[in-house]
């Protein structure tokens, strides 16, 4: 497979922007080691499952979909995975993150997000996205959590099978996710955002999400979400693309 002087310069940046990210949590580890080493290390772990529709006035090849999520949080790692499975579309996502910084209401940290979209008579994608988050909890029913990537893109379409090389897009990713913790177990949340756990589109198609949880036991919750999708929205050509609802469960251990 030929691969183009440019996409090797890209790797190199994601590379050296990974290890300086990394060097710089390290220059804060003597001091966060302080805070609490006396508490043991606890992971916390959650499974989630939904079922999805959509609209069908977008690029989505199918009415349905189902994805699983597995999620797990140390002291100052976490990790996500999942799948996604819908006619013509099946996808595979993972990220991690490391927290280098962490003061009381406020977190600091870096990661990378890695996902597989196998479209399967049109092409294979793969998303790269290393970046930084910031996570703010300046009261008990309130937190905010902001992530920008550096987003590559990498696709093989099918029909230009006679040329190996893969399309390369190179742009930005964001995401402004808000919680509301309200009383009798319900938590509400807006999320304006370029990315989803398994949706990848360049920079100019953002979602709009809303949700709601509802925790029947402290360890099981049920949701609801309504996301919007609009194409070219930062230009004046902005226009609705489609919208998808999901219904979900989700258990913690």
């Amino acid at each position: 497979m030929k691969i183009s002087k440019r996409f090797i310069l890209l790797f190199i940046i994601t590379i050296l922007f990974c290890v300086s990210t990394n060097a710089r949590g390290n220059r804060h580890k003597d001091e966060l080691e302080g805070e609490d080493t006396e508490i043991p290390i606890v992971f916390k772990q959650s499974g989630q499952l939904d079922l999805m529709f959509n609209t069908m006035q977008g690029y989505e090849p199918g009415l349905f979909a189902v994805s699983g999520l597995y999620d797990v949080e140390g002291k100052k790692f976490s990790a996500l995975t999942g799948i996604k499975l819908q006619r013509g579309d099946s996808q595979f996502s993972f990220s991690g993150a490391y927290t280098f910084f962490k003061r009381n209401k406020l977190s600091l940290g870096t990661g990378v997000i890695y996902n597989l979209n196998w479209l399967h008579d049109i092409s294979l994608t793969n998303n790269f996205l290393p970046g930084i988050y910031l996570e703010w909890k300046p009261t008990p029913f309130y937190a905010l959590e902001m992530n920008v990537d550096f987003f590559l893109k990498l696709r093989n379409v099918f029909i230009l099978k006679d040329d190996l090389s893969s399309l390369i897009n190179a742009t930005m990713a964001f995401y402004f996710h808000n919680d509301f913790f309200l009383p009798n177990n319900i938590n509400l949340y807006f999320e304006f955002a370029s990315i989803e756990p398994f949706r990848y589109m360049i920079l100019c198609a953002p979602s709009f999400i809303f949700g709601g949880r509802y925790s029947i036991e402290n360890n099981l919750d049920i949701g609801l979400e309504i996301i919007v999708h609009y194409i070219d929205f930062f230009t004046l050509s902005a226009h609705f693309d489609d919208m998808e609802f999901h219904v979900g469960v989700g258990y913690k251990w």
